[in-house]
């Protein structure tokens, strides 16, 4: 039987914290008056991942002033048996403007062909339900039979607008609707209402307009339908290349986990590999690109990034949110081999913004760049190295690592996780004398029967603990609940590791005088993400323990709490590898 690999993919917006096999909280007293609406897009994509894509909207015309309370639940079951097969929480939850839209959550697992159940809601507020099936036809997988979504607050939803894209395009090439098979459904803003296919003689509102992409596939061929409000429009191979009346504005979010760098790219951009840079289908000599590079004295960013050899024809400084730099258009000639006697001629014309980064001891240097055959095609594309630089964010500095450079208190207890009969592979870390901790059973109301991780441990202050065991209706005027530490041993490859846990944003090895620690972020603002420390045990690689720090990268949570943030850094000091 197939499976469809995923992963989970952290959103910034808030804390998203994944405990596979734990019992999700159920959603009552809806606040109505608040105006959110609770969505769910789901799809399978042409690489036959799962794709979920969670949002929560601002319904109504007053601002919503974000809830530092808000506690949202997603949870993915099995249609046949109800078991769970991964939960997900997101604390708290931002400002949200009028008809304004985030998205706190997007999550990609792994799943076999059967139905499923997802719910994503929170208490006092609501809550969304899909239901549907992933079948396998022909050795692939699909995203099969009716999406069915149960009540929520009011909002329109994919599944709706996959319906009347696969009744048009039915009618369109007289097949049986049972012939189309969905590719992909992906969130979209278009520029404006005609959603980047306007109808002769038709005015449109002049306002960005969330909304939907939809590829539907018949045979080998593959149509893609724009969706919102009440339009569901094909997207014609001859549409209009004009920017603003072809869709272009549909976004795709990038990041670079190596530096922390996230940023907006053109939804019908493909990306080129290898490197960082999209390009217009079929267009290749147009490329918009992200470089980077640690600059060691003496190198200076300009001789490291700009192409050579190269002429300036405008440069001018630019001040973004989180660096300085030069905004700095050039002319790029044949390299000398290429010239041949007389002028070498030009071979394209770039703009790069160069930015320089300090970051601890480290000096980053970043270029993100736009490249056209001529002056006109680079001028026509223009907007899209804009909206780069506009969208662009990079991570802030994650804690130090001399906080690891800490003394293990002598009446601390001393607790250890084994594997079991002669797996060879034992770990010991100690805990404060007030602190307790809860085993829980990973693979607990279901899930796959090779999920990696065979160990999972809640520790937290036992003045903690009744937070832990509530029963009836939330307390909205409770502290928060979450586990603020959170150990688990993984038995697998890097590659299993990965099932388990974001690919971080940014990691670094931190040397603590005892097994080598790998710090991870799992997002781009480390104002409010997990800090994960990730160790391989020397002598059984297949054997990690993970310890989830889920205070210390969130300031609000810090705050009041100061004494078990400082314990983490502690507890993780105190980690050894036993034989």
């Amino acid at each position: 039987m197939k499976k469809i690999v995923l992963q989970w993919v952290v959103v910034l917006v808030g804390l998203v914290s994944l405990v596979t096999g734990c019992a999700s909280m159920p959603v009552v007293g809806a606040r109505r008056d608040a105006g959110l609406v609770f969505d769910a897009a789901i799809a399978v994509s042409a690489d036959e991942s799962f794709k979920a894509s969670l949002s929560v909207s601002n319904a109504s015309d007053t601002r919503f002033a974000g809830d530092k309370r808000f506690n949202g639940e997603m949870a993915l079951r099995y249609a046949e048996t109800d078991a769970l097969r991964a939960s997900a929480n997101v604390v708290p939850l931002q400002a949200i403007a009028p008809g304004g839209t985030v998205w706190p959550l997007a999550w990609e697992g792994e799943l076999t062909p059967g139905g499923y159940i997802l719910t994503w809601g929170a208490a006092g507020y609501g809550e969304t339900q899909v239901r549907f099936e992933i079948v396998e036809q022909e050795g692939r997988l699909y995203l099969g039979g009716t999406v069915n979504v149960g009540e929520g607050d009011g909002s329109a939803m994919p599944d709706l607008y996959v319906g009347r894209a696969v009744v048009d395009l039915s009618a369109r090439e007289g097949a049986p609707k049972a012939d189309i098979r969905v590719v992909d459904v992906t969130r979209a803003e278009f520029p404006d209402a005609s959603l980047g296919m306007p109808e002769p003689g038709v005015a449109y509102a002049q306002v960005v307009t969330p909304g939907y992409v939809i590829e539907l596939a018949l045979g080998d061929a593959v149509y893609t339908y724009h969706a919102a409000g009440e339009r569901v429009v094909l997207v014609q191979p001859d549409a209009s290349d004009d920017r603003t009346d072809s869709g272009e504005a549909v976004k795709q979010i990038a990041a670079i986990s190596e530096i922390g760098l996230s940023f907006a790219v053109p939804g019908d951009w493909v990306q080129l590999e290898p490197g960082t840079a999209w390009a217009p289908a079929g267009a290749d000599a147009i490329r918009l690109g992200v470089n980077w590079v640690t600059l060691e004295p003496p190198m200076e960013i300009e001789a490291v990034l700009l192409p050579n050899p190269a002429q300036v024809l405008d440069s001018e400084p630019v001040e973004l949110d989180w660096a300085e730099g030069r905004w700095t258009t050039l002319e790029v000639f044949a390299p000398e081999a290429e010239q041949g006697p007389g002028q070498a001629p030009v071979v394209a014309v770039e703009t790069h913004v160069l930015l320089t980064v300090v970051r601890g001891e480290r000096r980053l240097g970043i270029d993100l760049y736009l490249s056209a055959p001529t002056a006109e095609e680079l001028d026509a594309n223009q907007q899209v190295l804009d909206e780069l630089v506009e969208s662009a964010v990079l991570a802030a500095e994650p804690y130090a690592a001399s906080r690891l450079a800490v003394e293990v208190p002598g009446d601390w207890q001393k607790l250890t996780v084994e594997g079991p009969g002669d797996a060879g592979w034992r770990f010991s870390f100690a805990l404060p004398p007030d602190w307790m901790t809860k085993q829980i059973d990973p693979r607990a109301g279901g899930g796959p029967a090779d999920w990696p991780v065979v160990v999972q441990m809640h520790c937290y202050p036992e003045a903690w603990a009744e937070r832990f065991e509530r029963t009836g209706p939330p307390d909205r005027d409770a502290p928060p609940t979450y586990v603020p530490l959170m150990l688990e041993v993984v038995v697998g490859s890097e590659a299993q590791l990965r099932r388990a846990y974001v690919p971080p944003t940014h990691s670094e090895v931190l040397d603590i005088g005892g097994p080598a620690v790998v710090r991870e972020l799992e997002g781009a603002d480390a104002t409010m993400t997990p800090i994960r420390y990730v160790i391989q045990h020397p002598e059984h690689p297949e054997v990690w323990l993970v310890l989830t720090d889920m205070i210390g990268g969130f300031l609000q949570r810090i705050a009041g709490n100061e004494s078990v943030a400082e314990v983490i850094p502690v507890v993780v000091q105190s980690v050894v590898v036993e034989e």
